[in-house]
């Protein structure tokens, strides 16, 4: 077993649909799980230069829950310093929780195009956010106050996708902006369209998120 699991934390229900299962809030076992696995991940890829498939043969699968079990999208953001360091995911989920966790906190810390690869004296420093996602709901995108109406500020998070480019803003980047608006406005400047003309066929899905949060060295 690659890390000690208290025994009181085991949940052996057995719920077979996955809509009912991603609709339940993760609990206090699910979470325990997922920042020790995102912790576990980091310190073995950075120091002990792990490859994706040595991190899945490592993990104990009688420790995983019906939550990590299930198939559910998610980011994994890197910080250093309280700067961000890496984050990567998906909307989608073609694999497990677990298995998506331990791939995009792989990519996280290696593959980010806009980083360097964390380096061992980075971990003392460094922290990270785990954000597991709802289920994509679609919204009206005609236009750009139809879809502002439609989200929760602060809350959603959303997709825009004109069936050749896509982009996404996790919910924590609303409190990057001044004026409401903006959140779509430079979501698609990060789809790469024209800011002057609204896009067509574009189409959009609101989410929410569960964050589970933690440092690497704590």
């Amino acid at each position: 077993m690659w890390w000690a699991m208290p025994a009181l934390l085991y949940d052996n229900n057995t719920v077979e649909d996955a809509a009912l299962i991603n609709a339940v809030p993760l609990t206090a076992q699910s979470k325990y799980i997922i920042k020790h696995l995102v912790i576990y991940s980091t310190v073995k890829l950075v120091l002990d230069a792990y490859s994706i498939d040595d991190l899945f043969d490592a993990v104990d699968k009688k420790c995983l829950n019906n939550q990590l079990l299930a198939h559910r999208a998610v980011f994994v953001s890197m910080f250093c310093n309280n700067q961000l360091r890496g984050c990567i995911g998906e909307t989608d989920a073609y694999e497990p929780l677990w298995q998506n966790i331990i791939r995009f906190c792989m990519h996280s810390t290696r593959s980010d195009p806009r980083f360097d690869a964390l380096e061992a004296d980075e971990l003392a420093n460094t922290h990270f956010t785990v954000s597991v996602l709802s289920d994509l709901k679609q919204v009206v995108a005609i236009n750009q106050q139809t879809l502002l109406t439609q989200l929760q500020v602060g809350i959603d998070g959303l997709v825009l996708d004109d069936g050749k480019k896509r982009a996404v803003f996790l919910p924590c980047v609303w409190s990057h902006f001044k004026h409401e608006q903006d959140f779509i406005t430079e979501l698609l400047k990060k789809g790469e369209w024209q800011a002057t003309k609204w896009p067509q066929h574009l189409t959009g899905e609101r989410f929410t998120v569960e964050t589970v949060t933690g440092s690497i060295l704590s």
